[in-house]
């Protein structure tokens, strides 16, 4: 049963799909497979990955399961007359919540091992951060597997060999395709390089904000916190090896090191009695201070994010102006820019436009 904080986090990621509705050239695969499914259903002639499969191919686990959550919601939206771009925001939030129902069982868990308080501390830190709850809703391959990665691996792997060979028409594991090409091959290089260190020096404290300082704190008090903490800083120095980075390749750790954090915050907050007064007022100012410092970060980076998508914007600002004035087909021209910058099939609004 959700509690105030997974109605919070569930509050705070919404606000972010709010103001970003719009998804980029990463999250193309996985939102027009999601479109074909509720709009084409079997009808995979019509598929949008037959006429532009990308790189290397993906799996159509995470877009199925989405789009069967979906589907309820979406088919009741059409028979109202509500747009495509309406159902976009359906898949988005359904994707996000179902990321959050993931983070709540792994809450819940830190809870029962470490304390009450520091699961409500790491609710809290996690809602003034921007990076994961902007995460959540969108549809990358990084997202999906933060829920498919409780299942075994070999289950998923033959589960998604069955599926996708029938999508892409032969015989195939995408994700095996996908890790062959970003190391073995290592083309991923291609799309630029990160020095060694960047996910340590740059990205963790981004994601993290405040939380970085409290992580060594829950490191040093609690030495249970090793038992998480370990494995995601060996995830971190592993990936660093790949010359090719991105925020969303080490997403996974940041619910991690935030329960890590939490365990710092606890220990501050159960002991700050036993110190001076001044002391003790000052790390609660410093504590608290860190939370609102983080929440402005966070509005400050969903402001500058909201203009990243001038392709969506575009296509939806030409349906408005020429909504109503022709009735003719008319062909639309996506330029490559606009492709990576918001427009999907569910921005196609106009049956009569190609």
């Amino acid at each position: 049963m959700a509690d105030i904080w997974d109605n919070l986090l569930m509050a705070v990621f919404t606000l972010h799909l709010f103001i970003c509705p719009f998804t980029k050239v990463e999250e193309s695969f996985n939102i027009q497979a999601m479109h074909d499914f509720l709009y084409h259903g079997t009808d995979f002639s019509k598929y949008d990955h037959l006429e532009f499969p990308g790189v290397v191919p993906r799996t159509f686990l995470g877009p199925l399961l989405v789009s069967f959550v979906s589907y309820p919601v979406v088919m009741f939206a059409r028979l109202a007359g509500a747009s495509k771009l309406f159902s976009q925001f359906v898949v988005r939030f359904c994707l996000g919540s179902i990321c959050l129902f993931a983070f709540s069982k792994f809450r819940s868990s830190v809870s029962h091992r470490f304390g009450s308080d520091v699961g409500r501390f790491m609710a809290a830190i996690t809602a003034t951060q921007f990076h994961f709850l902007f995460y959540v809703s969108r549809p990358l391959p990084n997202t999906f597997a933060l829920v498919l990665g409780e299942l075994l691996f070999n289950y998923l792997s033959a589960l998604t060999i069955s599926v996708d060979s029938i999508f892409w028409k032969r015989y195939l594991w995408p994700e095996g395709e996908v890790l062959w090409y970003n190391t073995v091959q290592n083309k991923s290089s291609n799309w630029g390089t990160s020095p060694f260190l960047w996910y340590f020096y740059s990205v963790l404290p981004r994601c993290l904000l405040f939380a970085i300082a409290l992580v060594p704190l829950g490191l040093w008090r609690d030495r249970r916190t090793w038992t998480l903490a370990a494995p995601s800083i060996g995830f971190v120095f592993l990936y660093s090896f790949l010359p090719h980075k991105e925020l969303r390749f080490i997403i996974y750790v940041i619910p991690v090191f935030n329960a890590v954090a939490a365990c710092g915050m606890s220990f501050i907050y159960k002991n700050e009695g036993k110190w001076r007064p001044f002391v003790s007022s000052a790390v609660k100012v410093a504590t608290i201070g860190g939370l609102l410092a983080n929440a402005v970060v966070t509005a400050l980076l969903l402001l500058i994010s909201c203009h990243n998508y001038p392709g969506g914007v575009a296509l939806q600002r030409l349906h408005s102006l020429l909504h109503n004035q022709t009735t003719e087909p008319c062909q639309v021209h996506i330029s490559v820019a606009a492709a990576q910058t918001g427009v999907t099939r569910f921005g196609e609004l106009d049956s009569t436009w190609r």
